[in-house]
């Protein structure tokens, strides 16, 4: 501020920040965060963005993986903000970059694959022993899963 009463010290229109309010905030002073969160201007500002729910990058520029209006599908959670990765960590049972791909016996048998196997990030099932099929949905005959008999068949 200048005049008589001022202290010789520069005070910073929004969306600028430096001793002498000489850099814009990612996305420019008139888009700071590119609308997508606030910037730490100012005379002590650093000029770094604090991103809004469902948005990432170092300006707040990316949004997070949406699938039908929601974000991750609403079946995951959006690593979201300036140092987010914008990837989805799904809940068990759900997979793909968005979380949309239920895996398979989710949606029949209310459990991944059945509750009789393991659902990998690809959508397909590794069975537990004595149980087969895409879904782990099919239990081998007693004498397979005593081990007397081998059971064989998809995702096995």
């Amino acid at each position: 501020s200048w005049g008589k009463r001022g202290t010789g010290q520069c005070t910073c229109e929004p969306g600028t920040w430096g001793r002498y309010c000489q850099h814009d905030c990612p996305g420019g002073k008139d888009n700071a965060c590119y609308g997508h969160g606030q910037c730490d201007d100012g005379r002590d500002g650093k000029g770094t963005c604090t991103c809004e729910d469902d948005w990432w990058g170092s300006g707040c520029n990316k949004k997070c993986p949406v699938f039908k209006e929601d974000v991750c599908a609403g079946n995951g959670l959006c690593s979201d903000g300036a140092m987010g990765s914008g990837n989805c960590s799904c809940v068990y049972g759900w997979t793909s970059r968005d979380c949309s791909v239920p895996c398979p016996g989710l949606l029949e048998a209310g459990c991944p694959c059945h509750a009789h196997g393991m659902c990998h990030a690809d959508a397909t099932c590794t069975c537990d022993p004595g149980f087969w099929g895409p879904a782990c949905g099919k239990a081998c005959p007693a004498s397979a899963r005593t081990g007397n008999v081998p059971c064989s068949g998809p995702g096995r």
